[in-house]
């Protein structure tokens, strides 16, 4: 936060991001010990709440981190972010990379367009499951 402009130098594309959570989830990088240690850490992430979790089912077990930039003063917020490893009831996941960037709206706004997308994408696995 101390130079604004490094920011957009410090970035990741969603794309990449799940690529790190597939890589992670597979258990290809870490040692287990670590592996079970950093996946513990974001199933207990408390920021966020109304993000990837905020419209799913009560219960749902979300791995996740969020990412918050600040807002200047035109208020556009650079980054509002969230990714994670959704559990679904069947014990599969899903690896979901949600980042909202350079946006005027507010945090509840923001943080709703995040839940949205984090539902459809639920609802969507959870449908292919009836078929």
């Amino acid at each position: 936060h101390a130079g604004w402009n490094i920011q957009y130098m410090n970035w990741c594309t969603p794309k990449a991001m799940i690529r790190l959570l597939d890589i992670f989830y597979k258990k290809k990088i870490l040692s287990k010990k670590s592996n079970e240690l950093l996946y513990s850490l974001m199933e207990q992430t408390t920021t966020g709440p109304k993000r990837l979790k905020g419209l799913l089912p009560a219960g749902t077990k979300v791995a996740h981190r969020t990412g918050t930039s600040n807002t200047n003063a035109k208020g556009m917020t650079p980054a509002t972010n969230d990714v994670g490893i959704i559990t679904l009831p069947n014990g599969k996941h899903i690896a979901i990379a949600v980042f909202v960037n350079d946006a005027y709206a507010n945090e509840v706004k923001i943080e709703d367009v995040i839940a949205r997308i984090a539902k459809t994408v639920y609802d969507n696995e959870m449908a292919k499951k009836c078929k």
